[in-house]
């Protein structure tokens, strides 16, 4: 695979877009997975994520935060 950017050599898939990406361009950024655990459905507000500080990103792509209406 080649870099997005620059057609060199990737090393690394941006965890956010999916593009391939060099050692030059990667770059890290906090990544959110996970979801509302079945208390959450009962009314209790608890959630549940795995927070990974440094995923890689390719330090170009916006990612944004998105919140799901109640």
């Amino acid at each position: 695979m080649l870099c997005y950017y620059c057609e060199n050599q990737a090393r690394a898939t941006c965890r956010f877009c999916g593009a391939g990406v060099c050692k030059s361009h990667v770059a890290a950024a906090r990544f959110a997975s996970g979801g509302a655990s079945p208390d959450t459905m009962r009314g209790l507000q608890r959630s549940e994520f795995v927070l990974v500080n440094n995923a890689i990103w390719c330090g170009r792509c916006q990612a944004q935060w998105f919140v799901a209406p109640q």
